[in-house]
């Protein structure tokens, strides 16, 4: 289940999961790739080196038990929530969002890096490819 940390947070510049997922292939992975670096660069800034350098390992072991197939797991299920809260007329529960699911997946690694600062890192982002076709 998402964790109550993550359904508090502002999602004003977050990437909504449907637009993720029409960009190009290349694009989602420099996306969460420059999300990934953005929480490294803050942790080292704000003197937390060993948690930075956890985040590398995390995203840079290909095993299934580490960081990008953890991440596609919370995706699925924030995708799979936001369906189900979409066909709830009654529904009042905001959409959760790529940033959401990346920072659960850096939680449940012992990793704390709000959601708030992973919002600021690519309220900028423009994809270089053409979306995919549905």
């Amino acid at each position: 289940m998402l964790s109550t940390a993550l359904l508090f947070s502002d999602v004003g510049n977050a990437m909504h999961i449907s637009q993720y997922d029409e960009m190009d292939k290349h694009d989602r992975a420099q996306y969460v790739t420059l999300l990934i670096k953005g929480a490294h660069d803050h942790l080292s800034a704000n003197g937390q080196s060993a948690q930075a350098e956890r985040i590398l390992y995390l995203f840079e072991n290909s095993s299934a038990k580490f960081g990008w197939p953890q991440f596609e797991r919370n995706l699925h299920m924030a995708r799979v929530l936001n369906a189900k809260y979409a066909a709830d007329p009654n529904n009042k529960k905001a959409p959760y969002e790529v940033e959401q699911a990346l920072a659960l997946t850096l939680q449940n690694n012992g990793i704390l890096v709000p959601v708030s600062f992973l919002l600021t890192i690519n309220k900028n982002f423009k994809p270089s490819y053409p979306p995919i076709k549905q």
